[in-house]
């Protein structure tokens, strides 16, 4: 099966609302995670998740995590976080 926005927006998304569900606050999948689930190189699953917000898909690339006035970013790309969010209506 072909890599496509949509699957990687599916699969990130799902993670993130089975995280919710399960009591972990908004949790999402590193560019790591993502790739050995789905199958894919990692280089794939960054050049996707960067098309993804070109086609309007509520999908994105973390690269850092902030928190009590202090931002930091991740070592490696692999590192990286799919963040998802629902759309406003």
């Amino acid at each position: 099966m072909n890599m496509t926005r949509e699957r990687l927006f599916k699969y990130a998304n799902d993670y993130r609302i089975r995280a919710e569900k399960s009591g972990r606050g908004s949790d999402y999948p590193t560019v790591r995670r993502a790739a050995r689930s789905l199958g894919y190189p990692q280089s794939m699953i960054l050049q996707v998740a960067e098309d993804a917000k070109d086609w309007g898909l509520c999908l994105d690339i973390a690269i850092g995590i902030q928190g009590n006035g202090a931002y930091g970013l991740y070592e490696t790309e692999a590192d990286y976080q799919l963040e998802t969010w629902d759309e406003e209506k």
